[in-house]
């Protein structure tokens, strides 16, 4: 919510699926609230130890989205790591496979 020049809601979720799916819920209903507004001339923030300034563009395509591509992939990479059964279909919604497929026999 930067862009528009808000703070993102401050959420804490326990790790279980209940509630990890209440904090996916209250973030799309958030989203879905939003109004819609002019995005901000600037955003200062930070990133690690590196404070920065960047127009909401750069903040778009240089942090906020690979910053979101990067921490789904690693969840998806974990997930796969710990046996669950997750898969490309998961990852991005868009590849379907029949039911049982595999590529390794």
């Amino acid at each position: 919510m930067p862009l528009i020049g808000q703070a993102p809601p401050d959420t804490d979720p326990a790790f279980d699926v209940e509630s990890l799916a209440a904090c996916l819920a209250d973030a799309r209903a958030a989203i879905e609230a939003m109004p819609e507004a002019p995005l901000v001339e600037g955003i200062a923030h930070r990133a690690g130890f590196a404070d920065l300034e960047q127009s909401p563009e750069a903040y778009l395509a240089a942090f906020a989205l690979p910053n979101l591509w990067f921490h789904l992939s690693m969840a998806h990479a974990i997930l796969r790591a710990q046996g669950v059964p997750v898969g490309k279909a998961d990852f991005d919604g868009l590849h379907r496979y029949p039911e049982g497929f595999s590529w390794i026999d």
